[in-house]
């Protein structure tokens, strides 16, 4: 508890960091951004078509959006359920 009175208010800038890098490395692993395409099956080029990878960026989302969802959970869930055992 000392330790939250003294670092509490820093606490809040890594949490927001760890966030940013939980983002881009799930953005880079998986390519998101990159342009790679060619000549699609009806002889339409693939590489300016933005929906070509549509539901792969749908994907991206849902499980970029479900990582933060949890992370965000185990940071407020010892706030809203203080008698519970978190360790």
């Amino acid at each position: 508890e000392q330790f939250n009175n003294r670092h509490g208010s820093s606490l809040w800038k890594l949490n927001v960091v760890l966030v940013l890098i939980s983002c881009w490395v799930a953005a880079s692993l998986t390519g998101w951004g990159t342009i790679s395409g060619g000549i699609g099956e009806g002889g339409e080029h693939t590489a300016a078509n933005p929906l070509v990878g549509r539901f792969n960026m749908v994907m991206i989302c849902l499980s970029q959006t479900l990582a933060v969802g949890l992370y965000l959970w185990t940071l407020l869930a010892p706030r809203y359920f203080p008698d519970r055992d978190f360790s």
